[in-house]
C-alpha cells in the first residue's frame, strides 16, 4: 500500500511538474478560473446583489469594458453551463465540465 502512494505521488509530481511547464495548460486553466469566476458573478446576480457592484468586480478581473461585453460573457457562461449539465446527464457524467476546459 505504501508503495501505491509513493507511486501516485511520484506520478501527481511529475504531472504538476509538466503542467507547470506547459504554457498552453496554464493559459487554459486561467480561462477556466475566469469561467469559473463570471460564473459566480451570475450567481451573485441571481442572488440579488447589484448588477453594478458584480460588473466593478468583473471589471477587476476581466478588464474595463462596457457593460453590454460584460453581460455577453455571463450570457455566454450561463450556455455553457447548460451545456454542461446537459452533458453530466449523458455517459459523459462528471468529465462534462473536461470537454469545456479543454477547448477554451
Amino acid at each position: 500500500m505504501k508503495g501505491s502512494l509513493v507511486e501516485r505521488a511520484e506520478a501527481y509530481a511529475q504531472c504538476t511538474k509538466s503542467f507547470q511547464q506547459d504554457l498552453r495548460f496554464n493559459s487554459q486553466l486561467a480561462r477556466f478560473q475566469e469561467f469559473v469566476f463570471i460564473s459566480w458573478c451570475v450567481v451573485m446576480i441571481d442572488s440579488g446583489y447589484s448588477k453594478a457592484t458584480v460588473e466593478s468586480i468583473m471589471q477587476i478581473c476581466i478588464s474595463n469594458c462596457t457593460r453590454k461585453n460584460l453581460q455577453r460573457l455571463r450570457l455566454g457562461v450561463i450556455w455553457a453551463n447548460r451545456g454542461i449539465a446537459r452533458l453530466s446527464k449523458s455517459a459523459w457524467d462528471f468529465r462534462s465540465t473536461e470537454v469545456f476546459v479543454l477547448c477554451m
